[in-house]
């Protein structure tokens, strides 16, 4: 079983991201949402846990910064790694061994 983290964003947030990452995003957040819901449920399906990781635009920008990489949407899944670490995100160990939703 692997845990994965999985990037967070807000509509607003979503906007702002596209417009740093240019035509690299899809067109519309529910786009995105979309994509992140079906990988997602693939991650579920192989006994994955998927637990989000809020992100904001002021993460996104720093992590480009810090790194030095090019603002890029495959970014994103590193970032949220990089902030649960950060957080201490992890697995929460319920009763009911139910997975947190997105």
């Amino acid at each position: 079983m692997t845990v994965y983290y999985m990037p967070s964003i807000t509509p607003t947030g979503y906007d702002e991201i596209k417009t740093i990452c240019g035509d690299r995003m899809p067109m519309t957040f529910g786009e995105w949402r979309n994509t992140q819901e079906n990988e997602r449920r693939a991650h579920l399906y192989d006994g994955d846990i998927v637990l989000p990781v809020a992100i904001s635009v002021s993460d996104f920008r720093e992590y480009c910064k810090t790194t030095k990489y090019r603002p890029e949407p495959a970014l994103l899944a590193n970032l949220s790694l990089s902030l649960a670490t950060q957080r201490k995100i992890e697995y929460p160990h319920t009763p009911t061994g139910s997975v947190p939703q997105l």
